[in-house]
């Protein structure tokens, strides 16, 4: 076959894999997205608690609180302290644990309320997908992007469970990891 060929058939299937959307179990997304607020709320609590401020997920706010501690901190670009996630993860302080779950709850709930929005009146998700979205060229899927979610994150897990299978449909997981990789081993013989 031609690349032409090979790009309307793809073309073709991504356009009906769009049309034909994923359920999304808008119950599930609801009762999760309170379950998450609460969870968020205790979290920024427990952030006053222990350090005597509201909670501000700002590198201003996370400067007061952490700045003094000694704990090793990232610099940005401009050369301002960063307190990602990567950095948060490693601290002494009980604060780090209530900046990181209410990061952590945030996205969750981020994800399922975006599930939500996109959601069609028989609670399907037709998300866009570009054969040529990345840099890679590799496939993307945006709106809302379903190829942020991880195999084993406990967060990408619980967002999973608000996809579930239309009528007479299965879901499949594929993992195509290092697929030019092995499509080459299997060209070169």
């Amino acid at each position: 076959r031609s690349v032409r060929e090979n790009e309307r058939a793809l073309t073709r299937t991504v356009f009906g894999i769009e049309c034909t959307g994923i359920r999304i179990d808008a119950d599930y997304c609801r009762r999760s997205i309170q379950s998450l607020e609460e969870r968020k709320t205790a979290a920024a609590s427990g952030f006053k608690q222990k350090t005597g401020r509201d909670f501000k997920d700002s590198c201003i706010n996370l400067s007061k609180v952490f700045g003094d501690t000694g704990e090793p901190v990232g610099i940005t670009k401009k050369g301002n302290p960063s307190f990602s996630s990567e950095y948060l993860v490693n601290f002494s302080h009980p604060a780090a644990k209530d900046v990181l779950e209410h990061r952590n709850v945030t996205s969750i709930a981020n994800f399922l309320n975006g599930f939500l929005y996109h959601m069609d009146k028989d609670n399907l998700v037709h998300s866009s997908f570009a054969s040529y979205g990345t840099a890679t060229g590799r496939m993307s899927s945006r709106n809302p992007n379903f190829q942020n979610l991880e195999k084993e994150s406990e967060e990408d897990i619980q967002i999973k469970e608000a996809i579930i299978p239309r009528d007479d449909f299965c879901l499949v997981a594929l993992d195509y990891q290092a697929q030019e990789y092995r499509l080459m081993a299997d060209y070169a013989q």
